[in-house]
């Protein structure tokens, strides 16, 4: 089980064992010797970006899924907490007697639509360019903000496909683990998951999920993933 306490260096044996290899085989495929990823496993010293980006393309991960930046201290993922309610609207809240975390940007989403990115402008009466243009005063990055809860809505489908047995825990893990290399869902809501690092089917995904597929929705999903690796 990974543990939100590992040191970069544990994450990396962790990945490493995770991957089914030894020390001397990664290294290998990441043209380093034996002692330096040993060290790096020890945390006796600290691969730059790039070297940590190889390592995770090696091992088929996020590279996000390494760099966890001291989240382990209860302290500093408070405070992250509180940069995340400035920054993407996510604020404490009782609903049914339960403490939740929610985005409060439901009058944003009902103003500017649900792509933040969209190329055409939503039409707005004055009032409400007026009110839209108080919001984006009051919140620093309020595309971001619509992506984040899109993104988290993501992980929401994935969780509930793992809890009606459609994802098996592997999959579901490795879902987390390899996001955001791509991830996202058919029109009956099951998982498509594949990264620049694999094929399309190297995620080992239902039965049901491919039968819900046409031969032009799979064809579709492999133009995307071609288009993303040129």
């Amino acid at each position: 089980m990974l543990f939100l306490g590992y040191t970069l260096g544990q994450r990396i044996r962790y990945f490493r064992k995770r991957a089914g290899l030894t020390q001397k085989e990664l290294a290998e495929m990441l043209d380093l010797s034996e002692s330096a990823l040993r060290n790096y496993e020890l945390d006796n010293r600290t691969p730059g970006r790039t070297t940590l980006t190889m390592i995770a393309d090696a091992l088929k991960i996020s590279y996000y899924a390494l760099d966890m930046y001291g989240m382990s201290e209860i302290n500093r993922t408070l405070h992250f907490l509180f940069e995340m309610e400035e920054m993407y609207q996510l604020k404490p809240d009782v609903i049914d007697d339960q403490l939740v975390l929610r985005f409060d940007t439901g009058r944003l989403r009902e103003l500017i639509g649900d792509d933040p990115f969209a190329d055409e402008e939503p039409e707005l009466t004055e009032e409400e360019k007026q009110e839209l243009d108080e919001l984006f005063e009051k919140i620093p990055a309020p595309g971001a903000a619509l992506d984040l809860e899109n993104q988290v809505g993501n992980w929401y489908e994935a969780y509930m496909d793992y809890q009606k047995g459609l994802m098996d825990q592997k999959t579901y893990e490795d879902w987390k683990f390899k996001y955001p290399a791509f991830s996202g869902f058919d029109k009956k809501g099951n998982a498509v998951i594949y990264d620049q690092n694999q094929s399309l089917a190297s995620i080992k995904l239902p039965d049901e999920f491919w039968d819900n597929l046409t031969e032009e929705e799979i064809e579709n999903l492999r133009t995307v993933y071609e288009e993303d690796n040129k």
